[in-house]
């Protein structure tokens, strides 16, 4: 049985990916595309000299771009293996780039004294709902607020809105 493979894209571009994290266009001319991906991660110092830039990568993954579409670029471009300092600063940007997720809005409550922080968080219906920070602080979700606020009143206590 055959298989089809579909042919490989021909780069349009030849570079040179250098070890001083520099990408040189050797020949031919970028794309509009090429051009918007390569300025995500990387400054232009001539027309056809660019310079990897830690803080754009970190930028451009925060925003969405993978660095698989750049590695992908440089390696249809560049015949040659990637160098070593290239490899670490797309692998450092696809790891540090991702480092924190957010997970959603949380209220930052402050009560009056430790001693209504900790019998908030010791009430069964109104501690399953917040967190505790520090002496004094809770923590709740957003869509926590109305449930946290009618537990709050059932323990004889208010939270004025802001």
């Amino acid at each position: 049985m055959e298989t089809y493979e579909s042919p490989k894209a021909k780069p349009d571009v030849s570079l040179t990916v250098l070890p001083k994290r520099q990408i040189r266009i050797d020949q031919g001319m970028l794309s509009p595309d090429e051009i918007l991906l390569l300025e995500g991660f990387a400054d232009r110092e001539t027309d056809q000299l660019w310079s990897l830039n830690e803080a754009k990568a970190l930028r451009a993954v925060e925003k969405g771009t993978h660095v698989a579409e750049l590695r992908a670029f440089l390696n249809v471009g560049d015949p040659q293996p990637l160098p070593e300092p290239v490899q670490a600063f797309l692998l450092s940007a696809e790891q540090r780039g991702a480092a924190c997720v957010c997970k959603g809005s949380r209220l930052l409550i402050e009560c009056l004294s430790p001693e209504i922080a900790e019998i908030i968080i010791r009430d069964a219906r109104a501690g399953a709902l917040c967190q505790r920070t520090g002496d004094r602080g809770l923590i709740i979700p957003v869509d926590k607020e109305k449930s946290f606020r009618d537990a709050l009143n059932g323990l004889g206590y208010g939270m004025p809105r802001v």
